[in-house]
């Protein structure tokens, strides 16, 4: 082989080395790339694992949820309201006023409606507001609408307590008005009285106005409460209750 050509084929052979090196460390560099891309930092991580701080209404719309109505107790004065919307199909909210109707859930036996309307409603530091939020469709809208007939005769709560204890029986029925008139014989209401009220246009639009405000605060679920604007969800336990309590009153 001619002299000059060895030199030549090793310097061939050195430019075609370095290039493949070039190509592959390229190649490796843009891979780790879009894997760096795709993958969310630590941080991001570790941002999307918090939970959110509980949610405060401004005053403008507290004051609106907060405004007196039928379904109201306690001192109008007291240091703090509590706004429950809820709706009376709702099985979870049965549990919250202590109804056994999941048997797998062991918070009813705490009573927590009771416990809050013992300690702070009855003892003049809370008032209370109920407000419906019928996420059951036409028929919970029909007994919402009952319980403010009721309220209209001065018996909403005596008649909100019987509808809890026989959820069961409001959600089988296949004559609903039949027992909601005999409900309302229950507690000695005037049936005619009862009957036109259940039929009063004015009475739906209370409930619907309660539902359309319910989600302008952002509820989505029953039930969901709101402690001096301090927004809370679900059945949970007295102790998550009393903490906003406390921390408000002191």
């Amino acid at each position: 082989m001619n002299n000059k050509v060895v030199p030549l084929l090793v310097i061939l052979l050195m430019v075609a080395s370095f290039l493949a090196g070039s190509y592959w460390t390229r190649t490796r560099l843009e891979s780790e790339k879009k894997v760096v891309q795709v993958m969310p930092t630590p941080t991001v991580v570790a941002q999307r694992e918090e939970q959110p701080a509980p949610a405060v209404l401004e005053a403008e719309v507290r004051a609106e949820i907060e405004e007196g109505g039928i379904a109201v107790k306690g001192d109008e004065n007291a240091p703090v309201t509590m706004v429950e919307f809820s709706e009376y199909l709702c099985p979870f909210c049965a549990e919250y006023v202590g109804v056994d109707v999941i048997p797998s859930r062991p918070i009813d036996e705490e009573r927590t409606y009771q416990q809050i309307i013992k300690n702070y409603v009855d003892t003049g530091k809370a008032r209370y507001i109920f407000r419906d939020f019928p996420v059951h469709g036409e028929k919970a809208k029909k007994i919402a609408q009952a319980a403010h007939c009721a309220g209209g005769r001065g018996k909403y709560w005596e008649y909100h307590d019987l509808l809890f204890e026989r959820q069961k029986d409001l959600s089988e029925a296949t004559d609903l008005e039949d027992l909601l008139k005999t409900l309302a014989s229950e507690l000695n209401l005037d049936i005619d009285e009862f009957n036109l009220c259940l039929t009063d246009n004015e009475v739906a639009k209370v409930v619907d106005d309660n539902y359309e405000l319910g989600k302008r605060v952002g509820v989505s679920g029953t039930p969901s409460f709101f402690i001096n604007g301090h927004m809370l969800v679900g059945a949970q336990p007295f102790e998550n209750f009393k903490k906003i309590i406390e921390e408000e009153l002191r």
